[in-house]
């Protein structure tokens, strides 16, 4: 058995790991998920570090970038380096969600993370799981959890708020 992916600055983070999206039965769609999961969570730091090397041409920048995204075709090749074709097959002999969806699902969750356990703006937070549209983020958040980016954590922070305990009158 392998040992549990660490972030590289999970030390670092202002906020908790992300738990796992789903708990699938089969262990390739389990790594799938574990490894977009992960990925994700790091795919900012990564991109972050690379905008702040100053010692490389903006062109080597942006092909690093687009390299470090995840995309369907660097998980097939982090995925044992298969191909996408096969990646696809794979799960469709599971039944189980298109790679796009997979990848779709688990940057709206890390979303969402980042929406309960930080206080950086909506934009902020469309950036870091991976979206460059806040619109189209905003769309996409609210197809998923029925509620906007914004009213969603209006209403966990409603809801995870400590009530004051009111003191006992002295008899």
């Amino acid at each position: 058995m392998s040992k549990p992916f660490k972030l590289p600055a999970e030390k670092m983070l202002p906020y908790p790991p992300m738990p796992p999206v789903a708990r699938p039965e089969s262990p390739f769609l389990a790594r799938v998920y574990e490894l977009t999961c992960n990925w994700i969570q790091e795919e900012w730091l990564i991109i972050d570090a690379i905008k702040r090397d100053n010692s490389r041409s903006a062109k080597a920048s942006q092909q690093a970038i687009k390299e470090t995204r995840l995309t369907l075709d660097n998980l097939a090749k982090r995925l044992d380096n298969i191909s996408q074709a096969t990646l696809l097959r794979e799960l469709r002999k599971l039944n189980g969600p298109s790679p796009g969806e997979i990848i779709r699902i688990t940057r709206l969750h890390f979303a969402k993370h980042l929406l309960i356990h930080t206080r950086m703006l909506v934009r902020d937070v469309a950036l870091r799981a991976g979206y460059d549209n806040e619109r189209h983020f905003a769309e996409m958040f609210a197809r998923e959890f029925q509620s906007k980016p914004s009213e969603f954590r209006r209403n966990h922070v409603k809801q995870t708020a400590v009530k004051p305990k009111k003191p006992k009158p002295k008899t």
